[in-house]
C-alpha cells in the first residue's frame, strides 16, 4: 500500500465445512457352503487330506488317555476299495451334541486351549475328505453305553445330517469309522494319489515318531493284502549330539529338540515338525531366509528339528512367519558348519583315494574302508575322522566320498553333494 495508508484486511480463501460422518460396520458374508470346501482342499494332495484323519484319532486319543478312559496305543486302519475308502480308529469319537457344536465352530477350535499338546489347530480337519471325495459319513461312538451317532457331509453343501445310526451300523465299542465316497480316484491303483504304496510311505513318514514310540498303529489294506505301516529304518550314524536341544531366546523356555543322522547318499533331508508331525518336510524347499542353503539343506543330513511352540498354518503345510520363526531360523544359523571345501580329481585306486585325503587333512586320516555297495552298514564302525572310499558302480572309479564324516559329539559335518564327479570334502572343526 502506499505510505501513509494502512494495510487493508488480508483476505482468504473460504474454508469449505466438511461434515463428519460415522463409520458403519457391516457384516462380511459369503457362500458358505464353498467356503466349506475350499477349506478340505488346502492340502497339498488328496494322501495328505487323507493323514488329517490321524491326526484327529491322535489328538482324540492323547485326551483320553490323560484321562484314563484308553489303554494300549492308538490304532488306525484303512479300507481302501473301488468306490470308497473307510477310515477306523480306537479313539473315543462324539456324541450328538459335540457333533453339533463343532459344525457351529468351524476353524473357531476349542484344540488350542487343551491342557493335551494337539496336533490339529482350527478343527478343519472334517471337512478334509473335499480333497478326496464327494461325501463322508461318520459313525461315532463316545463311550462303550452310549449310542452311535451318524453324521453326513456333503462337497459344496452348507448343510449336514446328524442322527442315531440304524442298529447294524453301530459300533460296538468307542470309537469312529468314516466312509468317503464319490472318488476324485481309484485307491485301489497300487502307486495312485491315493493307492496303498503311497498311503504307506506318506504315513511312515508324517508319523514317524508316533510310529516309533509304540503309542500309533497304522494299517493299510487293499485287496486283501494288509500293510503295515512301520517306522523308517535309519542305520545311519548320528552327528550333532550336542545340539539335541537348543534354548530359543523369547518370553517362556522354549526348546528345540533335534535329532540328525549323516546320510552319504547326498539325499537326505531335514524337517521342521510340529507335536511330532512334519510341517516344513524339507529345509531346502522352504523360504527360510538362507537356512535353504545351509548345511540343513544340503543332502549330507537327514534329521529332524522340532518346533511345538511355531504356529502352523491352517493346512499344516508350513508355518506363520512371526517372531517366532525368526529366532529359531537365527538360532539354526549358530550351528557351526563345513564351509571351506577342497575341489581335486577323482583318483584311479583306493591308496591315491586314501592319500589325497590324508595330504588335505593334514594327517587326521585313521582308516580306509572299501565298497562296491551302499556304504550305510560300514558308516557304523568308522572312527572320527576316518576316510571313506566308495567305487561308483557304474564306471569303477575308486573316488573319496568323505573325509571326516563321523563326529558323534559336536558338529554337523557337510559334504559334496554329487560325490562321484569332482571332489570336495569337508572336516568339522575339533572341540
Amino acid at each position: 500500500p502506499p505510505r501513509g495508508t494502512l494495510p487493508g484486511p488480508t483476505l482468504y480463501p473460504p474454508v469449505e465445512c466438511v461434515k463428519m460422518t460415522t463409520m458403519a460396520k457391516r457384516r462380511i458374508r459369503g457362500n458358505v457352503a464353498n467356503m466349506l470346501t475350499y477349506l478340505g482342499t488346502l492340502y497339498r494332495n488328496p494322501g495328505e487330506a487323507l493323514k488329517e484323519y490321524i491326526s484327529n484319532a491322535l489328538d482324540e486319543w492323547q485326551e483320553a488317555r490323560s484321562r484314563g478312559e484308553v489303554e494300549g496305543p492308538c490304532r488306525v486302519s484303512y479300507l481302501l476299495e473301488k468306490g470308497s475308502v473307510t477310515i477306523a480308529y480306537n479313539s473315543p469319537g462324539m456324541d450328538e451334541a459335540e457333533f453339533a457344536e463343532a459344525m457351529n465352530r468351524v476353524a473357531d477350535s476349542a484344540k488350542p486351549g487343551s491342557a493335551v499338546p494337539q496336533i490339529g489347530q482350527l478343527g478343519i480337519g472334517i471337512f478334509a475328505f473335499n480333497q478326496v471325495g464327494s461325501s463322508c459319513t461318520f459313525y461315532s461312538k463316545k463311550a462303550k453305553r452310549s449310542a452311535t451317532t451318524r453324521v453326513t457331509l456333503t462337497s459344496r453343501s452348507d448343510e449336514y445330517e446328524i442322527g442315531t445310526a440304524r442298529r447294524r451300523e453301530s459300533l460296538d465299542s468307542p470309537g469312529m469309522k468314516i466312509v468317503i465316497s464319490g472318488l476324485n480316484h481309484d485307491p485301489t491303483k497300487l502307486r495312485g494319489p491315493i493307492g496303498a504304496e503311497r498311503l504307506q510311505r506318506l504315513f511312515s513318514e508324517k508319523f514317524d515318531s508316533y510310529l516309533r514310540e509304540g503309542s500309533l498303529e497304522v494299517t493299510v489294506s487293499c485287496a486283501g493284502a494288509v500293510r503295515q505301516v512301520l517306522p523308517s529304518d535309519v542305520s545311519l550314524p548320528a552327528v550333532g549330539e550336542r545340539f539335541r536341544e537348543v534354548r530359543v531366546p523369547g518370553e517362556g523356555a522354549r526348546t528345540v529338540r533335534c535329532q540328525f543322522w549323516f546320510d552319504p547318499s547326498g539325499k537326505g533331508r531335514v524337517s521342521i515338525r510340529h507335536a511330532g508331525v512334519p510341517i516344513v518336510e524339507e529345509l531346502r524347499s522352504a523360504n527360510a531366509y538362507g537356512l535353504e542353503d545351509s548345511v540343513f539343506s544340503g543332502g549330507s543330513l537327514r534329521g529332524y528339528i522340532d518346533a511345538d511352540f511355531l504356529n502352523p498354518l491352517p493346512a499344516r503345510n508350513g508355518f506363520e512367519e512371526n517372531q517366532d520363526w525368526l529366532l529359531l531360523i537365527q538360532e539354526l544359523q549358530r550351528i557351526p558348519s563345513v564351509d571351506n571345501y577342497h575341489r581335486y580329481p577323482v583318483k584311479q585306486g583306493m591308496k591315491q583315494a586314501a592319500d589325497e585325503g590324508e595330504n588335505i587333512h593334514h594327517g587326521q586320516h585313521d582308516e580306509d574302508v572299501f565298497s562296491h555297495h551302499k556304504p550305510y552298514p560300514l558308516l557304523q564302525n568308522l572312527r572320527p575322522g576316518a576316510v571313506l572310499a566308495v567305487r561308483h558302480q557304474r564306471s569303477q572309479r575308486i573316488a573319496m566320498a568323505a573325509v571326516g564324516v563321523i563326529d558323534r559329539s559336536d558338529n554337523i559335518v557337510k559334504i559334496p553333494r554329487h560325490p562321484f564327479s569332482h571332489r570336495s570334502t569337508g572336516m568339522a572343526p575339533r572341540p
